[in-house]
């Protein structure tokens, strides 16, 4: 799994092909902060370090399908799990 950042919304490439822009243009996300906290606290759990590229490849998934409510949700997942991880890091 790569561990390379996923862009934001700056309009840089996503994917090859898909412009991140495209994707901005959605709803808003459905995934409430604690659930995105719960799953981050499981994947950093599982997955340690790794959780991180973990959660970014089932984002490309979601991208690669057209999933915009699965790419909703594991924006969310990612901000918390990296925020979980700066806090583990710092502790």
């Amino acid at each position: 799994m790569s561990t390379e950042p996923f862009p934001g919304a700056d309009g840089s490439k996503i994917l090859p092909g898909v412009e991140a822009s495209a994707l901005d243009e959605r709803s808003s996300v459905m995934l409430d902060a604690p659930d995105a906290a719960r799953i981050a606290r499981g994947l950093t759990e599982k997955y340690g370090p790794d959780a991180l590229a973990f959660a970014n490849e089932r984002m490309r998934r979601a991208v690669e399908v057209g999933d915009e409510l699965a790419l909703d949700a594991w924006r969310a997942v990612i901000a918390a799990t990296e925020a979980l991880l700066r806090h583990m890091a710092d502790a």
